[in-house]
């Protein structure tokens, strides 16, 4: 995903060159949004990846080793290391799009 936007981005600049002072008020914006806004405790109940994840599979309340997928009561269900994948990657989508 990451590469997609990058080869996005630098289509949009050959294009368009006026596009990099849009692309640098993204960065400042998120940068001052960053700064000035307080942290919040992060409730992962809200988290939409792990919405989605927790109603497509089954999820095992504990790790299995290095396996993202095991056999748990006779069926495939997630291990909490694929939910982290998951989170990190969807976290990394996110900051390379904005």
């Amino acid at each position: 995903m990451r590469a997609i936007f990058i080869m996005v981005g630098l289509t949009l600049l050959k294009l368009f060159h006026w596009i990099i002072y849009v692309f640098g008020v993204i960065l400042i914006l998120t940068a001052l949004r960053l700064v000035l806004k307080p942290s919040e405790e992060v409730e992962l109940e809200r988290n939409l990846v792990l919405r989605i994840a927790r109603r497509l599979i089954p999820i095992m309340p504990d790790y299995r080793g290095a396996h993202y997928f095991v056999r748990w009561h006779g069926r495939f269900a997630a291990t909490p290391l694929l939910i982290a994948l998951l989170m990190v990657e969807s976290t990394d989508l996110l900051f390379a799009s904005g």
